[in-house]
């Protein structure tokens, strides 16, 4: 009766996602998961069921320590004293910041006026649907919530967050001296293999996550648990 329900729960929970908020293979591997339960509950009990469902069970173990690996990007270690904020962009609808942006440029805000000497790099591109570039709609938010225009520099060219980090690297070396520090902002979700992807382009930084809506929380921390797996396998 417990897996019938737990199961149910998975696949009502996909079929929601499906709905309101599509985040394409997190919710199909959410849905997947759901019938996984029910259908392994209903196989007969035998030596290939056995190993079927300890292989099975021994693949999710495995993904909950991925999760646990992103879990600890989840604790922000900035020093409030850093050179540079690079904020990472994300989906702009129209010319307004999606749900996910709007939670990183408040982190941005906040931290700009906790930190008044450093400078911003606003990161993103600009997508096919998008009015406006990412960094745009970032530097026009800040502006608003009165941080002085003056202090945000724009990279429009990333569509990767590789890309937002070498092309940020490359406006931060030739605007500050040499050992300058550098803090980012993103999704908490994110911060883990931002943090990687950041090493790999030859920056230390320190990270500032952002708070996700929650209805995203399980989707979204689903879908990083396989990017991080495809990171550390192909490093992209």
């Amino acid at each position: 009766m417990f897996f019938d329900v737990l199961g149910g729960l998975f696949v009502i929970y996909a079929l929601i996602l499906y709905i309101f908020n599509p985040s394409n293979l997190a919710d199909h591997f959410i849905l997947f998961t759901g019938l996984i339960i029910l259908i392994l509950h209903h196989l007969p009990h035998n030596k290939l069921t056995f190993f079927v469902k300890g292989a099975v069970a021994t693949g999710y173990v495995f993904l909950f320590i991925v999760l646990l690996f992103i879990l600890t990007g989840v604790r922000e270690n900035v020093t409030y004293n850093e050179s540079v904020l690079v904020v990472l962009g994300c989906q702009v609808r129209g010319d307004r910041p999606s749900a996910y942006l709007w939670e990183r440029i408040k982190k941005a805000e906040n931290y700009a006026k906790r930190n008044p000497s450093c400078i911003i790099i606003a990161s993103g591109g600009q997508g096919k649907d998008e009015i406006k570039s990412e960094a745009r709609a970032i530097k026009d938010e800040l502006v608003k919530m009165g941080i002085e225009p003056e202090r945000i520099l724009l990279e429009e060219r990333s569509a990767t967050t590789e890309e937002n980090f070498r092309f940020s690297k490359e406006i931060a070396d030739k605007t500050l001296n040499e050992g300058y520090t550098l803090a980012y902002v993103t999704n908490d979700f994110h911060c883990y293999r931002a943090g990687l992807i950041a090493r790999k382009c030859g920056t230390e930084a320190t990270s500032l996550p952002a708070h996700s809506p929650y209805i995203g929380v399980v989707p979204n921390f689903t879908r990083e648990v396989m990017a991080l797996v495809h990171f550390w396998i192909f490093g992209k």
